[in-house]
């Protein structure tokens, strides 16, 4: 999943993607698929990022309903925001926590 984010706390950032990567598993139940598991958390920015760049630290999923149970998956991943340099998943320099949502939902293939 990645979508557009031109700010970041009130700092400007240019062409900047915020992007989750998941792994997840599903099965079909009465023929209507439903998450099973959500694993593999990853998050980062890309693009053109000027001064900010983005250090993940988890992620977590709960599921919900909206075309029939356990169909969505809201995830949310932690993260710190950096204003300086990361090295080796350790930043130098000004930081703060953030936290990313987005939700994905199964559809019912079509025949």
């Amino acid at each position: 999943m990645n979508w557009w984010s031109p700010v970041q706390n009130g700092k400007i950032v240019l062409g900047s993607y915020k992007n989750i990567r998941i792994k997840y598993k599903y099965k079909l139940v009465n023929k209507k698929p439903q998450f099973v598991s959500i694993s593999n958390y990853d998050s980062y920015l890309t693009g053109i990022n000027l001064e900010v760049d983005w250090l993940h630290k988890g992620g977590k999923a709960s599921f919900s309903k909206k075309n029939s149970t356990k169909d969505t998956a809201n995830i949310t991943v932690d993260g710190v925001y950096v204003l300086g340099v990361i090295i080796a998943g350790h930043s130098i320099g000004f930081k703060w926590n953030g936290s990313w949502k987005r939700s994905l939902t199964l559809k019912k293939l079509k025949k």
